[in-house]
Parts: structure tokens; sequence; C-alpha cells
């Protein structure tokens, strides 16, 4: 089984990366996911979409 994270490398994901690594816990890919509201607006605030 393989273990993978997927991070939109906000506050919270961030800090579940952490303590995955803390915890010892196997993860073997980190995956990037882009939040979306639609396909043309970004599901994150503006200031952090920039």
């Amino acid at each position: 089984m393989k273990h993978i994270a997927f991070l939109s490398f906000g506050k919270d994901s961030i800090a579940q990366l952490i303590k995955i690594k803390e915890l010892g816990l196997p993860l073997d890919e980190v995956v990037y996911v882009d939040i979306r509201y639609t396909p043309e607006i970004s599901g994150e605030h503006p200031i952090m979409a920039a």
C-alpha cells in the first residue's frame, strides 16, 4: 500500500505533514491539491491565491 498525503500547503495541511513525520507514520508521496470553487475561480482566499 502506498501512503500519500494530499496538501494545499495551507497551515492545516502543513500541520498534518509535520504530525505524520513526528509520529513516524509511513509517507511515500506528497501531492499538491489546488483547491477550486469552479474551474476558473480558486477556492483559496484571494490574498492566498496570488
